[in-house]
């Protein structure tokens, strides 16, 4: 049951990390918002000699003025093990959650998130927690790193850095993004010219297609012994 643990975590780039709430906000980038589509992948995971196998499908829809996206993950032996929903509105900084849920083996967790004045209250806490500037959610930072490359195309070359502030339980963390390289990747789907995203303070990385609006079409992520990937197997 650990390992399954392990695998919802990596799903949604770790477990809810906390960190102090004073955090420098996060830089603002230019944004493009990709359309809607639906991602099915191919889940691959191994933890020390075992190996599972699984499915996942990320709905992803926008009407340029809100947003949601939607995730879940099935793994062999241990049928539905992820689901998670985050919704909130589009301004021209990218996306600006409002609401995010999950449910990882029966266990909650949601968040209320008020970009506007700057906080955002944990189920699982009393206490309201500030954050600075925009943050994101464990579902929402892919899709934003998604639209900012959408809109600097140019600029989103190997070596350029992304900072973006992400929820916790108990407050929020800058997480940092590299453009370590662009990769000609082959999947289920077919063949994608990518830009690979690593990160500098997570042990993941993000494959963005620059010929499908920068979707996600492959993640990865690495925790001691135990490391995930999903390869896209269809867009629809």
């Amino acid at each position: 049951m650990g390992t399954v643990k392990n695998i919802c975590a990596a799903l949604t780039f770790g477990t809810i990390l906390a960190s102090s709430p004073a955090v420098m906000a996060a830089p603002v980038y230019s944004t493009a918002i990709p359309p809607s589509t639906t991602l099915k992948y191919k889940v691959t995971a191994s933890y020390n000699s075992l190996s599972l196998s699984g499915n996942s499908v990320m709905q992803w829809k926008t009407n340029l003025k809100t947003y949601s996206i939607r995730d879940n993950c099935t793994v062999t032996f241990f049928g539905n093990v992820l689901n998670s929903v985050s919704s909130g509105s589009v301004s021209n900084a990218g996306l600006e959650p409002a609401n995010y849920s999950e449910t990882k083996l029966h266990k909650n967790f949601s968040a209320a998130i008020n970009q506007a004045n700057g906080f955002f209250k944990p189920s699982d806490g009393d206490d309201t927690i500030p954050f600075s500037g925009q943050v994101q959610d464990h579902s929402s930072i892919v899709w934003q790193l998604s639209a900012i490359a959408n809109d600097n195309k140019n600029r989103f070359t190997p070596g350029h850095t992304y900072i973006l502030q992400v929820i916790g339980h108990r407050g929020v963390k800058n997480w940092t993004f590299r453009v370590s390289r662009n990769e000609s990747l082959s999947t289920p789907a077919g063949k994608f010219q990518t830009a690979v995203l690593s990160g500098k303070t997570q042990p993941m990385s993000v494959w963005l297609a620059k010929d499908r609006y920068f979707y996600p079409v492959q993640l990865y992520f690495r925790d001691n012994n135990f490391e995930t990937r999903q390869t896209v197997s269809s867009i629809q």
